[in-house]
């Protein structure tokens, strides 16, 4: 399920000339028939007081810590908390401005997410 989710997600963004936010990627997904909504949330690696997303689906946020830091396909942007509240869905914690925080306070840190077109075959030379 989780390579299902991969693939509906790099679809999504691949026709979307911007980048998107959770709430627009869950709304694909639930178009689509797929569980995204859950228990689950996403942390910056090395960071784990900074949230990037939560009520997550387990397969959903393994696909996009996947997309993001194995597979190098999306990338995040960060984004205003506004973008949030304007679709009706936010994280209710403070905001991350930055990511050198040294505090234990739970963080959201607000991001969109873009496909990344990234050519590895000039590269490599000969």
């Amino acid at each position: 399920m989780k390579q299902y989710i991969k693939k509906e997600i790099i679809k999504f963004l691949n026709k979307m000339e911007s980048s998107v936010s959770f709430i627009q990627l869950e709304n694909h997904l639930k178009q689509q028939g797929i569980v995204c909504q859950g228990e689950y949330s996403i942390h910056i690696p090395d960071h784990p007081t900074i949230m990037m997303w939560q009520g997550m689906s387990e397969e959903f946020a393994k696909a996009i810590l996947e997309l993001l830091f194995e597979d190098f396909k999306i990338m995040p942007i960060h984004a205003s908390k506004a973008i949030y509240a304007l679709e009706g869905k936010e994280v209710n914690l403070p905001i991350a401005e930055h990511l050198h925080y040294e505090d234990e306070i739970k963080r959201w840190a607000p991001i969109t997410l873009k496909q990344l077109n990234f050519n590895t075959s000039n590269l490599v030379s000969t």
